[in-house]
Formats: C-alpha cells, sequence, structure tokens
C-alpha cells in the first residue's frame, strides 16, 4: 500500500543518511549532510501527520537522524 510505502521511504531515507556519516573514507563527506538531515526530519514529521508511520516509529527516526547531527556538531568542533 502507499502508506506503509511511504514509511519505508522515510526509514530508507534515514538508513542513507546512517550510512552516509558513518561512511568517512570520503574527506567531504560531510557535504550535503545538514540539509539532508533537515529534509529527513521534515519528511519524518509529515510521515507521522499523514500516519504512514505512527507515532513511536517518528520519535524513533528521528532519534537517529539527531544522532547524525550530533556527529556533525562534533566534527565541526574539531
Amino acid at each position: 500500500t502507499e502508506t506503509s510505502a511511504s514509511g519505508k521511504n522515510v526509514a530508507e531515507l534515514v538508513g542513507i543518511l546512517e550510512k552516509q556519516a558513518s561512511n568517512r573514507a570520503d574527506a567531504n563527506w560531510h557535504n550535503g549532510l545538514k540539509s539532508s538531515t533537515r529534509i529527513a526530519l521534515e519528511k519524518i514529521n509529515h510521515a507521522v501527520e499523514a500516519k504512514w508511520i505512527g507515532a513511536e516509529e517518528g520519535l524513533n527516526l528521528k532519534q537517529r537522524v539527531y544522532s547524525i547531527q550530533d556527529e556533525l556538531i562534533e566534527l565541526a568542533l574539531w
């Protein structure tokens, strides 16, 4: 169904961001992650509002994105 597919797409987006953040072989790995994480949070909010995913799953996905943002901040401070 469209509902389950949309929820799956949001979860896949977060997984891609996590993979990009953990794979730092590229010197410019962080380029685009700032805007990508913001977009991911917007998509998660939309998916929850549209009831494509539940509130608990939305919170879980947001926490994963926040972890990526924390990593970006930590690296920026070095």
